[in-house]
């Protein structure tokens, strides 16, 4: 994630990278289809409980994404927001290995 110069006439023109950009776009987007699909999954799932308890559930779980969010943007600021960047993609990344691996218990 280096930044560039570009000369234009007589001053430089600092060109940033758009890889945080597009890694952004991407979380958001996996944030958006975890509470849709959230929707979708638990329809053909018998829990044997109310449809407002599930859409509570929902909703809950979408507040807590959003406090956690909050909560990463302050730890962001405190220990310097490319740290944190990192140490979160690791965090996540190992997580997906760790479900790709784990079997399915019957």
């Amino acid at each position: 994630m280096t930044d560039a110069v570009a000369m234009t006439g007589d001053k430089p023109e600092l060109r940033a990278s758009w890889v945080p950009m597009i890694v952004v776009a991407l979380a958001q987007i996996l944030m958006a289809f975890n509470v849709n699909a959230l929707r979708v999954s638990i329809g053909g799932i018998s829990l044997d409980t109310s449809p407002t308890t599930v859409g509570t559930a929902i909703v809950t779980h979408s507040l807590f994404i959003a406090g956690l969010v909050m909560l990463g943007a302050k730890i962001g600021a405190f220990c310097g927001p490319q740290t944190v960047f990192k140490a979160t993609v690791l965090l996540f990344g190992a997580g997906m290995v760790l479900m790709a691996l784990s079997r399915a218990r019957r």
